[in-house]
């Protein structure tokens, strides 16, 4: 896998895997892994664990499941909606290139994320160590872009 969506939420970040839909856009795919927000080492774990995952393709879901519409990193975190998780949450988009690392911050938009980047920035690909103090850092530091 080489894109992940990454979410802090307060005092955590949210990983998952990503999965396609056959026919269809990629949704997250269970399980989300919690991560504490200053625990580098874990956070580089779980990073480096779902870079070497496929992604797998799956059926296309019910997307009026109510599973469906609350999200599986609401769900992980006992949240009622998903409303709820956007409005208390950051998402940050990671690309593994063949030679670099790209992180960047997507704005909330409604209910939502949107892929129109508010910072982008770009590490060498065995720089991942770098990448994570930076976002420790710019989510502590400042805590809303």
């Amino acid at each position: 896998m080489d894109d992940l969506i990454i979410h802090k939420y307060k005092d955590v970040w949210l990983v998952a895997s990503q999965a396609e839909v056959k026919g269809g856009p990629t949704l997250d795919a269970p399980p989300v892994r919690i991560v504490p927000h200053k625990n580098k080492n874990r956070l580089k774990e779980v990073l480096l664990e779902l870079f070497s995952e496929k992604v797998p393709i799956v059926p296309r879901p019910d997307f009026n499941d109510p599973k469906q519409l609350l999200g599986i990193r609401a769900e992980a975190l006992g949240l009622n909606s998903w409303r709820a998780f956007v409005k208390g949450a950051r998402a940050f988009y990671l690309q593994k290139m063949k030679d670099s690392l790209i992180i960047e911050e997507w704005p909330r938009e409604k209910w939502s994320f949107v892929a129109d980047p508010i910072w982008k920035k770009e590490y060498a690909a065995g720089e991942l160590d770098k990448l994570i103090d930076y976002l420790i850092r710019k989510t502590t530091h400042d805590p809303e872009s």
